[in-house]
């Protein structure tokens, strides 16, 4: 997974990944909102990610 946007891109798995699960329906609202605060946050931190980035490579999952 890469280090820029990683928040938003974490959300983005989990709402691909449990999609038949009956627990999952109450929780889309969740990740949705938690989206949005992560792309805020992700933005701020930015130079931050895009340097590890350049020097780390991905996060391994």
């Amino acid at each position: 997974m890469p280090r820029v946007y990683s928040g938003v891109a974490y959300n983005m798995c989990k709402l691909n990944a449990n999609g038949s699960s009956i627990h999952f329906a109450p929780m889309v609202g969740v990740y949705v909102v938690d989206s949005l605060f992560s792309a805020t946050s992700d933005t701020v931190m930015l130079p931050y990610t895009i340097y590890a980035q350049n020097q780390k490579g991905s996060v391994s999952l």
